[in-house]
């Protein structure tokens, strides 16, 4: 057990992937939230665009323009 905790110690320190120790894309992470976030706000500006009207008759929010 001490040695797979000095060989993933090892690994950590000089930065390779070897022995299964993965390490984090931060590059990538950022842009798949980029994405995702993206994707939210089309879906919730498409449902606010469906419910325009309902918004405006019910609440007098014109989102889009009158």
């Amino acid at each position: 057990m001490a040695t797979a905790w000095q060989s993933a110690v090892s690994v950590a320190d000089t930065g390779s992937a070897q022995d299964g120790v993965a390490q984090r894309n931060y590059r990538a992470l950022a842009g798949a939230y980029a994405c995702f976030a993206l994707i939210v706000a089309a879906v919730v500006t498409g449902i606010l665009y469906i419910a325009k009207a309902f918004l405006a008759a019910g609440f007098g929010l014109h989102l889009f323009g009158e």
